[in-house]
């Protein structure tokens, strides 16, 4: 948190917390609901929202704009390695797989349909 950050309005604040959920799901809270069920479908096995906000951090390193592709990737993967060390492998890629895949939807979409297209 930046010492800027202390002296904003509440409104700025509020239009700072409303960019930051645009950027993350620029379908509305609909998609974040969407990836919620997705990731609790993908990975039972995992405490729901604590799951859910490492892929919201995930995705939100997938997202830094001064990353290129190559680089976006091996940040997220590092980073889900760190946060998900009990995560074999292949979990670690299917987060990663999930996050590319979200990041090109270009309509919203059902969880189930989410999972069917995201597995073709």
């Amino acid at each position: 948190m930046s010492l800027n950050s202390l002296f904003k309005s509440k409104e700025e604040k509020a239009q700072d917390s409303k960019e930051y959920l645009d950027k993350l799901f620029p379908f509305g809270l609909e998609q974040r609901d969407m990836l919620m069920e997705v990731t609790n479908i993908l990975f039972p096995d995992h405490k729901k929202t604590n799951l859910f906000f490492n892929y919201i951090v995930a995705k939100q390193n997938y997202l830094d704009e001064k990353l290129t592709d190559d680089k976006r990737e091996k940040n997220v993967t590092k980073f889900i390695k760190r946060i998900r060390p009990r995560l074999d492998q292949e979990k670690q890629e299917q987060i990663l797989q999930v996050i590319i895949y979200d990041c090109q939807l270009e309509s919203l979409i059902k969880p189930l349909d989410f999972i069917a297209k995201y597995n073709q």
